[in-house]
């Protein structure tokens, strides 16, 4: 099994790393660290899932396992690297914009969640394979804390986004729990290099659309982008064969995380500004917990 050893440890702690890239043409590649320390195990999970212009699906485990990085002061360039069984693969970031810590008060103790990278000019090197092409695009990257079982945190469902458009980049996060709660944040970044941090929004859905209304108002005037889907990248347990074919492996994360059902889409924003229509790339996820899933 991959990266899993006994280790004593006083409490339990997960840390998430979760960088992407999305080319012009449309391809998905994400990259995923993610370390466990508790229930007496010391686990470090790395992958790659490729999700080709074309309709392909790929993931790719890690074979090395590495350390969490020191993302406490982000620069002007930032890498993010990845042994895997055909060679290292390297995301290579130009930040634009970032990095993006929601105020207080945190969805709920024990969680932590944060934008390191809003937007970045990305590039992805194969550097044991020539035979697979370089990726170009526009990245992103977030890092979430867990000091207490997922299970407990009474988590219902959770809808998250990034977009970008040529002249604004737009992150949402909106967490409801069992008991009725909600915790919502997003930020908006300009070309002058203004930002903008607010609770007051909300997701419209009907069919197969969505709509962002960047306020709580209800009047038709009010600002909003619209998001139609162009593919759906995954749907079904986040746990699945293809992420952790070892069966052992799967239900050992399945007992710490519970069920959790997935759904990812690859979308096209739009958004009016006077006579200007503006597009972009959306990438968004509307993910289940627990019974909800099931």
């Amino acid at each position: 099994m991959d990266f899993l050893r006994v280790k004593k440890v006083k409490s339990l702690r997960f840390r998430k790393l979760y960088a992407d890239l999305i080319t012009e043409e449309g391809t998905v590649c994400i990259v995923y660290q993610s370390w466990f320390d508790g229930l007496g195990l010391h686990r470090a999970y790395g992958a790659i899932e490729l999700y080709w212009a074309e309709g392909k699906r790929e993931v790719i485990r890690a074979s090395i396992p590495l350390e969490p990085p020191d993302l406490g002061e982000i620069g002007s360039e930032l890498e993010f690297c990845l042994y895997l069984p055909e060679g290292q693969f390297v995301l290579h970031y130009e930040v634009e914009t970032g990095p993006w810590d929601p105020p207080d008060p945190f969805p709920c103790d024990g969680l932590h969640w944060a934008v390191k990278v809003a937007k970045a000019n990305a590039t992805g090197h194969w550097l044991g394979d020539n035979n697979r092409p370089e990726l170009h695009g526009t990245g992103y990257a977030d890092w979430v804390e867990l000091n207490c079982g997922l299970r407990g945190l009474g988590l219902r469902s959770v809808d998250w986004g990034r977009m970008h458009f040529p002249d604004e980049t737009i992150i949402f996060n909106v967490i409801h729990f069992r008991s009725g709660e909600k915790w919502k944040q997003m930020a908006q970044w300009f070309l002058d290099g203004k930002m903008k941090a607010s609770s007051s929004f909300r997701i419209g859905r009907w069919n197969d659309s969505f709509n962002l209304y960047l306020s709580d108002q209800s009047a038709e005037s009010e600002s909003s982008v619209t998001i139609q889907p162009v593919r759906m990248l995954h749907s079904g347990r986040a746990i699945d064969a293809r992420r952790f074919p070892n069966s052992l492996e799967r239900r050992i994360v399945q007992t710490i995380t519970g069920p959790i059902e997935e759904t990812r889409w690859l979308s096209q924003a739009t958004r009016q500004n006077g006579q200007r229509l503006r597009r972009g790339w959306t990438l968004h996820d509307w993910i289940l917990f627990g019974l909800n899933s099931e």
